[in-house]
């Protein structure tokens, strides 16, 4: 098992690569309910990273995220710049909420937990689950970032279980899903960056969380 990526050992926690440090992406844990200021404060910080990128700014970044950057750019023909904009605003986010919610970072999550969790894979996804219910199934999203939609429209999400998690390792999901028209029943992950667990008193409140998250990502940055 692998250490988990904390936000404070994170090595691509954007900020810290642009002058001065750069600023949270959200001020308050009231800023990240409120839909419009999320929304509004992504685009800022994908737009101001989008400037900063450059031959400098890249080799600043651990040769396995350069590569990761490079192949998505690569694989969906999407301009290298806004790719690595999109990939880091994402961890940052999800950096930003371990920290203000007080989340657990954990190198492996058990799929009998009876908690919920999130996850970001190296590719830059963001997954959710919900706590379990019947057969162990969870509410599962799986939204990737905005340069690689065009070979995958939207987010998947459906009622799946799920493997055991662990950094470094793929995610496997199976059961029913609300595509399964359009795509085989169940998917697999790149390998994990991050993983924290959402603890089942507050799924509730981080159900808002994530689809808040989800939605600022997909929808307000292009």
């Amino acid at each position: 098992m692998k250490k988990p990526d904390t936000p404070s050992d994170h090595s691509v926690d954007f900020r810290h690569l642009l002058e001065g440090g750069g600023q949270p992406i959200f001020e308050s844990t009231a800023d990240i309910f409120d839909q419009g200021k999320l929304e509004q404060a992504v685009a800022k910080a994908v737009n101001e990273i989008a400037q900063k990128v450059d031959d400098a700014f890249l080799a600043k970044l651990p040769a396995d995220i350069n590569s990761i950057l490079y192949r998505i750019a690569a694989d969906h023909q999407a301009d290298i710049h806004q790719v690595a904009a999109e990939w880091l605003v994402q961890q940052g986010l999800f950096i930003e909420i371990v920290k203000h919610f007080g989340l657990k970072s954990v190198g492996e999550f058990s799929s009998n937990s009876l908690d919920g969790f999130m996850a970001l894979t190296m590719n830059g996804s963001l997954l959710t689950g919900t706590t379990p219910a019947t057969g162990l199934l969870r509410d599962i999203n799986y939204t990737r970032i905005p340069s690689r939609k065009e070979s995958w429209k939207g987010a998947v999400a459906g009622k799946m279980a799920i493997s055991d998690l662990d950094i470094g390792q793929r995610a496997t999901f199976s059961g029913r899903r609300s595509d399964a028209d359009r795509n085989p029943t169940g998917f697999t992950t790149s390998p994990l960056r991050q993983i924290c667990v959402i603890p089942s008193g507050r799924m509730k409140e981080f159900e808002c969380i994530t689809r808040l998250t989800r939605d600022s990502m997909t929808f307000t940055v292009r």
